[in-house]
């Protein structure tokens, strides 16, 4: 039998053992509150954070949708606005997550899912927009999308993600000409330099080169679907306005300007792309036409081997192929004239090899042999050459009958054919990768 002191003794270690394990038990119980209340959180933010990335991504695509597409407002803000670096952001209000307001309606069982009204008054705005030559039209900046969702219960959680993405706007058409004298304004053929020995009558007899001349585009060319196809004897032996024309001391400098923008190093920096060999460009055109997607925007290769184009099938898109080495172009088909343009550019040689190319060429870099016709050929410029194309293996004669013409769809021509659905001549391409992705929680 246990002493009255002992037996107290006893129940006092009970007890303490009884609270200690109380105490263990409720701090574990609160623990694992805590833990789920964690888990909670993060399950909530984890949903909020997929849902507003996925509305990201819409928003973007919807932006790159009417980007090029003139009918569209994100057309217009895209363009619109002083192309200065510290200029406000443009908003573009009209563009908004519907998809996931039905989405999170959907989801909305337990909890309340909402999309807070964007702080800076629109969900996309563009900022930071700089121009990236001398023509006005052709500017870079970034594209932001905002996107904050909040989930409504025993705990208001809050998710905000901000993506920026990268891009370009450039000319995808040829240089820009000034309004030169001639029945329709443009020029089928421009030499940047004349050579007395096969322009005798626009050089004098003391110089070597005289100023740029031109050939302009053939009085019905705004009206007939080929361009109006002149052929080179023409433009020789015919009186101004039908044969080669002095371009005006005042639009001079703005066709040295607009050639200037398609020198290589210039080229590099208003890409879309840039390769660096003509097999990294040859896959790049060859993975979109099996798809049968249109080719949009400005190629420039930094490699110097011969590039060799030609298409076998109509070609679609607005497109400016560069490359740092000659050109060899074989035929080149438009598939339709009305909206689709390619542009071929090299600073050394333009050799043309097919019977018929639909095609700009433009040829006039310092040093520069032009456009070279390997056989008769015809041309849908406008051409833009250093000096007066020549032939390579031609007669005189064969040489004399390739024909120049110049696209009556495109923008430089002010008299074009009404009624067509015009052309585009800049194209918005945008980073396929964002630049900034950025994830806060409340």
């Amino acid at each position: 039998m246990l002493s009255p002191m002992r037996s107290g003794t006893i129940l006092v270690v009970v007890l303490v053992a009884c609270a200690l394990i109380a105490i263990a038990g409720f701090a574990f119980i609160g623990r694992s509150n805590a833990s789920l209340r964690t888990g909670a959180w993060n399950r909530d933010h984890l949903i909020l954070r997929l849902l507003a990335e996925s509305a990201a991504e819409e928003l973007f695509v919807r932006a790159q949708e009417g980007a090029n597409d003139a009918t569209d407002r994100t057309y217009a803000a895209l363009r619109a606005g002083a192309a200065k670096k510290d200029a406000p952001p443009v908003l573009l209000p009209w563009l908004k997550p519907d998809t996931l307001v039905a989405d999170a309606k959907a989801l909305s069982t337990g909890a309340k899912i909402e999309v807070l009204p964007p702080a800076a008054g629109a969900f996309v705005q563009v900022l930071n927009v700089v121009r990236m030559s001398p023509d006005p039209s052709e500017r870079m900046g970034i594209l932001r999308v905002d996107v904050a969702l909040t989930m409504g219960g025993r705990l208001n959680v809050v998710e905000r993600v901000r993506v920026e993405h990268a891009f370009k706007i450039a000319r995808t058409g040829p240089p820009r000409l000034p309004p030169l004298p001639g029945p329709t304004g443009t020029a089928a053929l421009v030499i940047g330099t004349s050579e007395r020995a096969t322009l005798p009558n626009f050089v004098p007899a003391d110089q070597v080169a005289g100023p740029p001349v031109y050939a302009p585009c053939a009085k019905d060319g705004c009206t007939r679907a080929d361009g109006a196809y002149r052929s080179l004897s023409t433009m020789l032996s015919s009186a101004t306005p039908e044969g080669l024309a002095r371009v005006p001391a005042a639009a001079a400098p703005p066709i040295a300007v607009s050639t200037g923008l398609y020198a290589p190093a210039t080229m590099s920096q208003r890409a879309h792309y840039v390769t660096t060999s003509a097999d990294q460009l040859y896959r790049f055109l060859i993975a979109r036409r099996k798809q049968s997607l249109p080719v949009h925007g400005v190629i420039h290769n930094q490699g110097k081997d011969p590039l060799a184009i030609a298409f076998s099938t109509p070609f679609a898109g607005n497109c400016v192929i560069s490359s740092a080495g000659r050109i060899d172009v074989g035929d080149v088909k438009l598939a339709d004239p009305r909206v689709d343009s390619l542009t071929l550019v090299s600073p050394s040689r333009v050799l043309v090899q097919g019977r018929s190319v639909e095609a700009s060429l433009v040829c006039s870099g310092p040093g520069s042999e032009g456009v070279v016709f390997r056989q008769r050929a015809q041309v849908l410029g406008p051409v833009i050459s250093a000096v007066f194309p020549k032939g390579a293996g031609l007669s005189v004669g064969e040489l004399s009958q390739c024909q120049i013409g110049a696209n009556p769809y495109l923008d430089c021509l002010p008299g074009a054919p009404s009624g067509g659905p015009g052309f585009a001549p800049y194209y918005a391409v945008f980073s396929p990768n964002p630049i900034l992705v950025e994830h806060a929680r409340e």
